[in-house]
């Protein structure tokens, strides 16, 4: 098994820094890309193929996810995120499961 470790937080940050005009593709091709096999899985492209279709912009704000194009809020929540230390603690909690995964004599890469 083969897990990627996202920059979460610094893309989030990138997002929000960017134009509005711009945050929709950096959020569909940047952060949402490395997921696209997930999403087609599901029957979500990641681009709609007309202007204001379906797609993981679409999808992402009905799961809950933050608009692309809510700044304050955004930048609030990644402020928190860091003070609780959110990426040290998932990353924690990914290499104990690894580590009991190979006890178990399964194979584990974290990149």
């Amino acid at each position: 098994m083969k897990l990627a470790i996202e920059p979460t937080l610094t893309q989030y940050a990138a997002l929000y820094d960017l134009p509005e005009g711009k945050r929709e593709d950096y959020f569909r091709y940047t952060m949402m890309k490395h997921f696209e096999s997930m999403w087609n899985l599901i029957g979500v492209p990641l681009k709609a193929a007309q202007p204001g279709g379906y797609d993981v912009l679409t999808a992402s704000g009905m799961l809950g996810y933050l608009s692309v194009r809510e700044t304050e809020t955004g930048l609030e929540a990644l402020e928190k995120l860091r003070q609780a230390k959110a990426e040290e603690t998932a990353l924690s909690a990914l290499r104990r499961c690894a580590s009991f995964a190979e006890q178990a004599e399964l194979r584990v890469v974290l990149k």
